[in-house]
């Protein structure tokens, strides 16, 4: 699921459901973690792509909420770029098993940074239409 289109089921849930950006936020995390988790199903390993699954969705909890609070999706973009250049540099070649823990803390730092930035977040009031006269 690209960028826009996580950015539009998140508009989906808040528009169509009533719901707020933060129960949007979470529902869509999890499903960027399940999208995630279907990777089990391509290589047939499915401790590690549970593993993938949960770190994305932390990731997702984090990339969601700075999506809200900074309203663009550029510097996300660049932010995924990087996790996903350092994981991928963490697992070349045959790392140790605490070289692949790593990601670990920064998946939680990130996650609880997200619901933090989320934490009393009020969705702005849409602009009124005024009527041409």
């Amino acid at each position: 699921m690209s960028a826009p289109a996580r950015i539009q089921v998140g508009r989906i849930i808040c528009n169509r459901t009533g719901r707020s950006a933060v129960s949007a936020v979470l529902i869509v995390a999890v499903l960027f973690g399940a999208m995630h988790a279907l990777n089990g199903f391509l290589t047939g390993e499915f401790a590690p792509a549970l593993f993938q699954a949960l770190m994305a969705t932390g990731f997702g909890v984090w990339i969601g909420a700075l999506r809200i609070r900074l309203n663009t999706v550029i510097p996300l973009m660049i932010l995924h770029w990087f996790w996903d250049f350092g994981v991928f540099a963490i697992g070349a070649g045959q790392p140790s098993p605490l070289v692949a823990l790593l990601p670990i803390p920064f998946a939680v730092i990130m996650f609880i940074y997200g619901i933090y930035l989320l934490r009393g977040y009020k969705a702005p009031e849409p602009a009124a239409e005024t009527a041409a006269e």
